[in-house]
């Protein structure tokens, strides 16, 4: 991470990585760790821009990014709320996600203690940027937001963005296609890191899951793009069809070699904590991981070879 001087002259932290796939689409990432990419896609129309997903919120300066890159009006639409794809929402005037994603607010999915709780486990040590982050983090919570639904297009000038509905990391998961220039982003409803994460106690059964990707595919085609919430490089062509037979595998009950399944945000790094720390972080993250799990048993699914694997609720099948 180095230094650098923001539009107010203060020092700012270059967390925001910016990356240029055309002059059309540019896919930001949030860079805390190295091994794991939080991505937003930034789609340029004629008449204004689309920011998919905002990160954890840890610079506090996304919009401040967008307009050194365009200088036309932003609308900010979110895939789902989870800490890492809504930390920045408020930052922007013009905010829509589903109505299906206020229960994730309301129990604290951006609260900004929260966000940084998972930035500091996330993080690899990095002090530099854990303190950054303390000063700089978007502190809101919630947000004011246009509900949409699946149909829904927006229109930024020469380039159209239709909402789909893809149901199962949450029950509101939302992609939104570029028909005409053939790519969707997907944030976590598919994704090569975590393809699928279903095992939270608020996520969709597996079957619900594996029908509402079949009807997206049917939908956008074979041929897709997709830009997930956690890769700078589209997803390879063979992670659905894995997707899918792993669904298929798990619904047939071939599960005998599955194992328990630790979410590795829910892993605490104690090496550089005091000894209040080392008592007290272990039991928020316990009480942290049974509100978000809920009555969930996750387990993983792998199948040798396979770029994909899926994470589960048992329970939720």
């Amino acid at each position: 991470m180095k230094v650098c001087s923001n539009s107010k002259g203060e020092d700012a932290m270059n967390i925001i990585e910016v990356n240029k796939i055309n002059d059309r689409l540019y896919i930001l990432n949030e860079n805390i760790n190295p091994k794991v990419k939080i991505t937003m896609g930034l789609v340029i129309g004629s008449k204004k821009v689309a920011i998919i997903d905002t990160g954890y919120g840890t610079s506090g300066d996304l919009d401040k990014i967008i307009k050194q890159i365009t200088d036309k009006p932003v609308i900010c639409l979110l895939t789902h709320c989870d800490p890492d794809h809504g930390g920045s929402a408020a930052l922007f005037d013009e905010k829509y996600m589903s109505s299906f994603e206020e229960e994730s607010i309301k129990k604290g999915s951006l609260n900004p203690r929260t966000r940084l709780m998972i930035v500091k486990n996330s993080c690899d040590g990095n002090e530099e940027l854990l303190e950054y982050a303390k000063e700089h983090m978007v502190k809101n919570s919630s947000f004011i937001y246009k509900s949409i639904k699946a149909g829904d297009v927006f229109d930024l000038g020469d380039c159209e963005l239709e909402a789909i509905s893809l149901g199962g990391h949450t029950k509101g998961s939302m992609c939104f296609l570029n028909q005409k220039e053939n790519y969707a982003i997907t944030g976590d409803s598919i994704a090569n890191i975590n393809s699928p994460v279903l095992f939270f106690g608020r996520c969709l059964p597996l079957s619900v899951y594996k029908e509402n990707l079949e009807k997206f595919i049917k939908k956008v085609g074979d041929n897709i793009v997709i830009y997930s919430g956690h890769d700078i490089q589209p997803l390879k062509k063979q992670i659905i069809p894995e997707i899918l037979t792993l669904c298929e595998e798990v619904m047939s009950g071939d599960t005998a070699k599955d194992i328990p399944y630790v979410p590795p945000f829910f892993k605490v790094d104690l090496s550089n904590s005091n000894w209040l720390g080392k008592i007290f972080m272990p039991l928020v993250m316990n009480f942290v991981a049974k509100k978000q799990l809920g009555n969930s048993r996750p387990l993983e699914h792998k199948k040798a070879g396979y770029i994909a694997s899926i994470k589960y609720n048992a329970n939720k099948i």
